[in-house]
């Protein structure tokens, strides 16, 4: 197949466009959320920012409940096919916006 596919052509045919979680192992205890998480990485958006906003949207959309914890960050990095340090970049928005709590080393949505 042509490497030179257009965005709407890569989304849709799945091949580099939009990566996914749910051809992933490693699904012990993962929320049924996660698999909704769809990151650009070719996206001129950074990629902690995608996962900071589409984890807002979830909270918003009541799909992630108030008091909910997050899972622990290398675990959630695994899940979304990102580095901890994304994660951490995600969560650090999410905490300044105050829709994330930190207790220990536990965050959990407001």
């Amino acid at each position: 197949m042509d490497e030179q596919l257009s965005p709407m052509a890569a989304e849709s045919s799945g091949t580099g466009g939009v990566d996914t979680v749910a051809s992933r192992t490693d699904s012990s205890a993962m929320p049924t959320w996660v698999h909704s998480i769809a990151l650009r990485h070719w996206h001129a958006v950074p990629v902690y920012f995608q996962l900071a906003t589409q984890l807002r949207d979830l909270h918003e959309q009541g799909v992630i409940a108030a008091g909910e914890q997050l899972p622990q960050l290398h675990r959630l990095a695994s899940w979304v096919g990102v580095g901890k340090k994304t994660v951490r970049y995600a969560v650090a928005v999410l905490v300044d916006d105050r829709l994330l709590h930190r207790r220990g080393d536990d965050f959990r949505f407001a």
